[in-house]
């Protein structure tokens, strides 16, 4: 009687065990290499294409109209005071925009209630309520612009500085 004799029901058995048994660490090993590759696919640094900057430039001009924070103060209790400066090149007509902290209207006084050249900067102070706020916490801080209409959106600490 063989190893393969298919009168010994018992060989049989122990054959398609055999089988079996292989087939599942075929099926283990081809799972785990995917999973190593799935992993290391992750941690691959993302690329961008290298024209991304000359796309931007010239489709539309998202350059034109750039409002940054310089500096802001949003001290706990206080309003929040920003440095805006305009480092775009086309004007910001700052004279009726309105601002937003948390989504709330705030209201504003300081210098930039008017046209902002190109490099130039101006103080504005905007209160809100603040109750409900966290000292400590991120918050949505907007303008919205006449011209345009043109949103810019920040994020501002409370209690916070920069």
């Amino acid at each position: 009687m063989g190893f393969l004799d298919p009168a010994d029901e018992h060989d049989k058995r122990h054959f398609t065990r055999e089988v079996a048994l292989a087939a599942l660490i075929t099926i283990a090993a081809f799972v785990s290499v995917l999973v190593v590759q799935q992993i290391e696919l992750q941690h691959l640094p993302k690329q961008t294409p290298t024209n991304y900057a000359t796309i931007q430039q010239v489709t539309g001009c998202a350059a034109c109209e750039t409002l940054i924070i310089d500096s802001y103060n949003f001290p706990v209790g206080g309003p929040l005071t920003v440095m805006l400066k305009n480092v775009g090149s086309a004007t910001q007509n700052l004279a009726n925009a309105d601002y937003f902290v948390n989504g709330i209207r705030g209201t504003f006084s300081g210098n930039c209630d008017t046209v902002l050249a190109s490099g130039d900067s101006c103080r504005a102070t905007i209160v809100v309520p603040v109750s409900g706020l966290v000292s400590g916490q991120p918050y949505d801080f907007q303008i919205y612009t006449p011209s345009g209409p043109s949103e810019f959106s920040y994020s501002v600490v409370y209690g916070g500085s920069s």
